[in-house]
Formats: C-alpha cells, sequence, structure tokens
C-alpha cells in the first residue's frame, strides 16, 4: 500500500495512465470514412468492424485476463499488454495499404485492452485501502479515462486530416505509459488460486449481482446514445451540430461525476447505485416528458452523470466483496457482463418496443419504465441484503 504522498501520486499516475490510452482506439473511429474511401472494394461492414472488433475480443480477453492473475502479476500482465497495444497501433501505419493487416491489428489491439481494463481496475483495489481512499482513487481513474476520450477525439481529427494513417501514430503514447507503470508501480506476485469461487458463498452472490444489474443498466441507459439522433430529428429539435453538443454534455457530466465519486460515496455508501440509477430515470424522464432540445441537454447531464457513478458504485461494491486474490477476476466479469448489456442495447430495446408498437419516443419510454424497475430491484438487494463496505470488512 502506498505510505507516502509522492508514492501515492506516483502509483495514481500509473493507474490512470492505463485506461487513458485506451482511448487511442477513438483515431480508428475517426478515420473509418477515409478508410473506406481508400478500400472502396472492402464492404462496409468490415471497414467499421475495424472499430467494434477490439471491444468485442476486450471482453473476451478481459476474462482471461483475470485467471492469468493466478500465474503472472498484475503489473507485468499490464506491461505486456501495453506493448502490445503499441505495437499493433503502429503497424498500420506502416503497412496502410493492406485491408487484412488493419484487420488483424484492432483483433490484437482488443486482446490488450481487455487485459489492461482488467488489471489496471483490480490494481487500484490492491494499491489503496477500502474506504474514502480508494472510492477517490476508483472515481479519478475513471474521470481521467473519459477526459482521455474527449482529447483523443479532437487529437485524433486533427492528426488524421495530415494523412488518415497518421492516426496509428497516436498509439506510441502507450510507451509513456508503459514506463510509467515500470517505474511507479511495485513488483507484485501472482495471486493465489480461489477455490470457491469468486469470493465464495454469500460474497459470490453480490458479484452476480452487480454483473446482472450491470447489463441491465447498461442496456436500457444505452437507449439514449443510441436514439437521440433519431428523436431530435423526428421532433424537428435539431441535427448532427445539437446531437454533439448534448453528447459533450453527457461527457462532460459523466467526467465532473467521477471526480465527484469519492464524495458521494461517503455520503451514501453502498447506496451509491441507487443513486445512480435515480439519477439517469430523472435524465430519461425529462426527455419523455415533452419533446425539447433543452429537456434532451438536461437529460445528457443527468444520464451522464449517473452513468459515471453506477460504474463507480458497480466497481466499488464488486471490490469490497471479494477478497484481494478475485478483484481481477470481478473486474472482468462486472466489465465484460455491463459490456454485453451496451452491445445488445439496441437489440433488446427495439424488439420491446416492436412489440407494442411506437416510435422513437416509445424506446425511450420502455427503457425508463425498465429503469424504475431496476431501481427499486436495486434499492431492495442493498438496503435489505448488503452491508457498508467498513462494516464488510469487519471495521467499525
Amino acid at each position: 500500500m502506498p505510505k507516502t504522498k509522492s508514492s501515492t501520486i506516483k502509483i495514481k499516475c500509473a493507474l490512470y495512465a492505463m485506461p487513458c490510452i485506451l482511448m487511442s482506439t477513438v483515431a480508428i473511429s475517426t478515420i473509418l470514412a477515409e478508410i473506406q474511401r481508400n478500400f472502396p472494394d472492402v464492404s462496409t461492414t468490415y471497414v467499421q468492424m475495424l472499430s467494434t472488433v477490439p471491444s468485442i475480443t476486450g471482453m473476451i480477453f478481459a476474462f482471461v485476463a483475470g485467471k492469468l492473475t493466478e500465474y503472472v502479476s498484475k503489473k507485468n500482465i499490464a506491461m505486456g499488454a501495453l506493448l502490445l497495444f503499441a505495437a499493433c497501433g503502429v503497424i498500420p501505419y506502416f503497412f496502410h495499404g493492406v485491408f487484412w493487416v488493419l484487420m488483424l491489428t484492432s483483433l490484437l489491439l482488443g486482446i490488450s485492452q481487455g487485459m489492461i481494463t482488467t488489471v489496471a481496475k483490480a490494481l487500484v483495489a490492491d494499491m489503496f485501502e477500502e474506504g474514502p481512499e480508494r472510492d477517490r482513487a476508483v472515481g479519478q481513474q475513471i474521470a481521467f479515462q473519459n477526459l482521455a476520450s474527449l482529447l483523443m477525439a479532437q487529437l485524433a481529427g486533427r492528426v488524421a486530416a495530415t494523412g488518415w494513417y497518421n492516426a496509428y501514430l497516436l498509439f506510441t503514447l502507450s510507451i509513456p505509459a508503459f514506463i510509467l507503470v515500470f517505474l511507479f508501480l511495485p513488483n507484485g506476485k501472482p495471486t493465489p488460486k480461489e477455490t470457491k469461487g469468486i469470493g465464495g458463498g454469500a460474497l459470490k452472490s453480490t458479484v452476480i449481482f452487480i454483473c446482472i444489474a450491470g447489463f441491465l443498466f447498461q442496456a436500457f441507459q444505452g437507449s439514449y446514445k443510441a436514439n437521440l439522433a433519431m428523436y431530435l430529428d423526428a421532433y424537428g429539435l435539431g441535427g448532427t451540430v445539437s446531437t454533439g453538443n448534448a453528447f459533450t454534455i453527457y461527457a462532460a457530466a459523466s467526467i465532473l461525476a467521477s471526480f465527484l465519486y469519492g464524495r458521494i460515496a461517503g455520503i451514501f455508501k453502498r447506496h451509491s447505485i441507487c443513486v445512480s440509477l435515480g439519477s439517469v430515470i430523472i435524465g430519461f424522464l425529462c426527455v419523455c416528458s415533452y419533446p425539447s432540445y433543452a429537456l434532451a441537454c438536461v437529460a445528457a447531464f443527468f444520464i451522464g452523470f449517473g452513468l459515471a457513478i453506477f460504474i463507480s458504485s458497480g466497481m466499488s461494491l464488486a471490490f469490497s466483496n471479494v477478497p484481494p486474490s478475485a478483484t481481477a477476476m470481478a473486474m472482468a466479469m462486472f466489465n465484460g457482463i455491463a459490456g454485453l448489456g451496451g452491445t445488445f442495447s439496441p437489440a433488446i430495446l427495439n424488439t420491446m418496443t416492436n412489440a407494442v408498437g411506437g416510435d422513437v419516443r416509445t424506446r425511450l419510454i420502455i427503457a425508463t419504465v425498465c429503469l424504475i424497475i431496476l431501481f427499486i430491484g436495486c434499492f431492495i438487494r442493498v438496503h435489505f441484503f448488503e452491508k457498508d463496505p467498513t462494516v464488510i470488512k469487519g471495521k467499525k
């Protein structure tokens, strides 16, 4: 554990750098149109897969990383994944005329992405004591990741303007992150194998609960981003610029909430997850109540704010309910299963909407009702069946 202010800052620099570097994948999304133009014979679907394949393989290898921590230290996994991430990101710069190279490297980027995501979050649990210190670290790590996403998007656009393949050079930023991890993270050992599953017994049920809640939450709150452009267009409230401004508010609210998570967790403790759902529900009620661009922007703030609190709360609940040896696998489960919810969000909401008949506003109303039901279920679970982290760990 960090003992001094100086060592704590150094460790945080390394821990925050890892998820920030993962936002380099935004560069691929930024240049998809240019890639399509340079490969006219390649299907649009295959071109789009360059940006989605990393997420798919990342979910799979998040679980692999959780198991791998039994044999290799988290620090070594992180360093290896960062080197792979840098190599696979830069190779397309030199072979940008060969499409299968772009696809293969995107696939390998997902492998490193899944591993980095898992160990970066698990290392927070290893490096910081349960309580306010860890809550602040959890929130700050997510905040810097969201901030990096905005900055990478801007930087990728400007770099790509000099040549679309130059955007791949952004992946070289993985090298400074590797150096920070190498210098500042203490050397660890592989985590001992669990003989009773994730935490064993009753503790395992909490991890299962938060994973299911994460899946449902991402499936339903994701309908805002997936349907906002169509909603604004259907009611004549704005075009791409208006949608982009709303998404900026959404991202800014997420960053703000992540920085404030330590204080929010200190006040609401285990009920923080209910606060996050309440914030998202308020946002959905705004956008469903009356067609208005102003209300859509207000909704963006509340939904973005709630999203960041939910992710931080989910991580904290998982951390506090498993032993140190199981944190990596708990994070892999939470991130992977919640990620699946976001992936299948359009299919889930469209199926439900088609069953009752309706338009884009109907999809948002259905999502609101489902989120309210999820709020009730989460409140019952955390209020009656969960304890605050300090009680779980036997502290008074």
